[in-house]
């Protein structure tokens, strides 16, 4: 090895240990430094580090001593940043740096181009996921598992995937790849292993049905093969829905879950459907039109992504075949022979999209109808705080227009995450938003002079820290600004002051636990409560599943002394046989049959400092007692001192409560006219607290649930038994509006379905 080999290899490692320290000093990527390790004279090693910037190798920065980084280190470390011949100051140099560290994780998930990698995607948490590997040490075996049934997208997700290893250098610029079946691969193994030898395969994609304790031989046998011919390997497992998940984990931490077409978002499927359609127009040279009712049926047929682009690529086909649908340059798509009773929606679509050969998908966003959203002022920071808008999937709006926005985005979640706010991962997510709107100027009015005096001296660090960040902006900061920074951090301080045991309120019915735990927030002006929906967001996951996601969440929501879980009857048994071996997190569990037990847990929560565990007799005690009370009223009467009168009175001061339980109670009685259910004292107290809870909303204008589509088509047939008894409501009573009445009816669904259990 030559002297100018040996130089390059030792800067080489000296810039790849700084970056992976995260300290951009680079104190011994100078001359003296590789002199002394090498023993070689200073001179020529200076001389040879000039040789190697010319050669454009290395990267200067000017100064005595000079000193000299790898531009293929630092290139691949920071595939999206731009590095000139040399930096003028050590200044210049570490803030292109920090820039492009910070921001790492966003620019590759940029560049991972795939309909829904982006935040708030269906794959954007297996992108994450998988973005670990490349920064892993190259070993003789690798194994990752994409799981998912036919036509979910592995395969290219998987060829997302290689590109995106390509240009980070962890793949060879033309990396081979084999794709064959697991059981003809087992049978075969030892010729397939020549074959793979001869073509020098870098990446062996294997499907397979089989479990993964049958496919652990093969595993050995390729990692026993490969580790003797001193190769690499990435080895993909193709897996269906059905395989369990967790054996493989064992295996491997890269298991990659992809879901059905289903239950991706309507604007990804839609997206997906452009790419289709434009590829279409430019292989055809045409401009298409798409009527929305062709979008509307084959949406409703297709069952995966490769029955869309058949149905897709089939009414292009037979609209060519149609004289009538040509107009010069121009082809329309007629709607398909097929029809579907239940017609996707499709509101953001146009009545007729039209895509050209020259368009792209940048330019045919436009072709969606923007839903206008409100825009947020300062007298509703605490209630946007607040409000409790589902267990965490990353639904909050991340606005990525602008690169600058990303940043100040990715650099005020890592401070937030790092803060007091930590325990809270649903408030960060929306506590970020509102800092956003305030350094973008979106809120402007002047702030609360109650906030100017802080509660906790632990928020002076926390806002100096965010008011750096604004240093990005293109103008300083205002004192209007910094007031409504320092309001809404001392806001969402009072939001999680002096909780040590958070609630979480497990339900399937989850317009009640949104009424359940947004009520009492707002209420007790913390957020203690938290609700955990367990079929609105994966109608396809099993229990299992279901309760690891749950203790993920608890174990994220811990503030040490331990969660409290109510679930519903249906659900309490296999969450706590879930929870009875979990060590990380102390956890008890409760069955949540009326608003009276969650406030009693809370009173019981707040005038105790201590963990659960000693918390529990009590809690056990409450819920007999509870219980007992509920079932010994007799709340068909007008009776002002019962004590679940007092609770519901106290919980909803601004509601005469006496009124408009008799007005409930009576309403309940007409509707079930129809339905012939069995009306019970806690049923008659849960539809009495949704009402009262809907009535305290529209006066305080503050919301309490969030209702979708496929929900509200769901309750239909009892919206309408409401809605027709709603006449014997009084006047005097604000009239509730279609959506209003989704809790009444979810609430009737619930005590349907613990009927039929009874």
């Amino acid at each position: 090895m030559t002297n100018k080999q040996k130089i390059l290899q030792l800067l080489e490692k000296e810039c790849q240990r700084y970056i992976d320290l995260t300290a951009f000093t680079f104190a011994n990527c100078h001359a003296s430094y590789l002199a002394n390790e090498l023993f070689l004279d200073r001179s020529n090693v200076s001389r040879i580090l000039n040789d190697l910037h010319r050669e454009k190798q290395l990267i200067k920065l000017k100064g005595k001593p000079a000193y000299y980084f790898s531009r293929k280190v630092l290139e691949a470390a920071f595939p999206f940043a731009t590095f000139p011949e040399a930096f003028s100051s050590r200044e210049e140099m570490q803030t292109l740096l920090q820039f492009s560290s910070t921001s790492r994780e966003n620019t590759l998930l940029k560049n991972f181009h795939l309909i829904g990698s982006e935040k708030g995607g269906s794959l954007h948490p297996l992108v994450h996921q998988i973005l670990p590997l490349f920064y892993l040490p190259k070993q003789t075996l690798q194994v990752i598992v994409l799981q998912g049934n036919f036509g979910t997208g592995k395969k290219l997700f998987l060829r997302r995937l290689i590109d995106l290893g390509r240009l980070l250098h962890y793949f060879p610029e033309n990396p081979e790849v084999f794709y064959v079946d697991g059981q003809l691969l087992q049978e075969h193994l030892f010729d397939y292993l020549e074959k793979f030898h001869q073509q020098k395969n870098q990446i062996l994609v294997v499907a397979t049905n089989d479990a993964p304790q049958k496919s652990l031989a093969l595993i050995n046998n390729l990692h026993y093969h490969y580790l003797n011919q001193q190769e690499e390997l990435l080895l993909v497992i193709l897996a269906n829905e059905q395989v369990d998940t967790a054996a493989w984990k064992d295996i491997t931490p890269f298991v990659l879950q992809f879901t059905d077409i289903r239950n991706r978002s309507t604007k990804e499927v839609l997206q997906i459907a452009q790419v289709i359609l434009l590829n279409e127009a430019q292989r055809l040279k045409r401009t298409l039109r798409i009527p929305k009712t062709v979008l509307q049926v084959i949406l409703a047929q297709a069952q995966n992504l490769h029955q869309l682009e058949l149905l897709l690529q089939h009414a292009v086909a037979n609209s060519l075949m149609s004289v009538r649908n040509h107009e010069g340059a121009f082809l329309y798509l007629e709607q398909p022979a097929f029809t579907s009773s239940q017609l996707p929606h499709l509101e953001e679509v146009p009545e007729i999209m039209t895509i050209r050969p020259e368009d792209t998908m940048d330019s045919l966003a436009d072709c969606f109808v923007a839903k206008k959203e409100d825009q947020q002022t300062h007298s509703a920071l605490l209630a946007y705080l607040l409000f409790q808008y589902s267990q965490r999937t990353d639904q909050h709006a991340y606005l990525t227009k602008e690169f600058l926005t990303e940043k100040l985005l990715s650099s005020v979640h890592t401070i937030l995450t790092r803060s007091l706010f930590s325990q809270d991962p649903i408030l960060v997510d929306n506590l970020q938003e509102l800092i956003l709107q305030i350094f973008m100027r979106e809120i402007t009015e002047p702030a609360d002079k109650a906030a100017e005096n802080y509660p906790d001296s632990r928020l002076l660090p926390l806002q100096n820290k965010l008011e750096q960040q604004a240093r990005l902006l293109p103008y300083s900061l205002t004192t209007v600004q910094q007031a409504l920074l320092r309001q809404t951090l001392a806001d969402a301080y009072q939001l999680v002051a002096s909780i040590d045991i958070p609630i979480v309120v497990v339900s399937q019915y989850h317009l009640l636990a949104q009424l359940y735990v947004n009520t009492f927030n707002q209420a007790e002006h913390n957020r203690r409560c938290f609700y955990f929906p367990v079929s609105q967001s994966r109608p396809t996951e099993n229990s299992a599943k279901k309760n690891h996601r749950l203790y993920q969440f608890a174990y994220e929501i811990n503030r040490g002394q331990g969660v409290l879980l109510l679930t519903d009857q249906t659900s309490y048994k296999a969450v706590m046989e879930h929870f009875f071996l979990k060590t990380k997190v102390i956890t008890y569990c409760l069955t949540l049959d009326s608003f009276a037990l969650l406030d009693d847990c809370i009173h019981a929560l707040k005038s105790s400092s201590s963990s659960l565990i000693p918390l529990i007799p009590n809690l056990l005690e409450l819920a007999k007692t509870t219980e007992q009370e509920i079932q010994e009223s007799d709340l068909t009467k007008r009776d002002r001192v019962t004590k679940l009168f007092t609770k519901m009175s106290t919980l909803f001061p601004q509601v005469d409560v006496y009124e408009t339980n008799d007005a409930l109670y009576r309403w309940l009685l007409e509707v079930n006219k129809e339905l012939n259910l069995e009306i019970t004292p806690s049923f008659i107290l849960e539809f009495r607290f949704v009402g009262n809870a809907l009535f305290q909303s529209k006066k305080n204008k503050q919301p309490l649930f969030i209702l979708t589509d496929e929900e509200k088509n769901t309750l239909q047939s009892l919206m309408l038994a409401l809605e027709k008894a709603a006449s014997y409501l009084p006047k005097t009573l604000p009239a509730f509006s279609t959506d209003e009445l989704a809790p009444f009816a979810q609430c009737l669904q619930k005590h349907q379905d613990f009927q039929k259990l009874r």
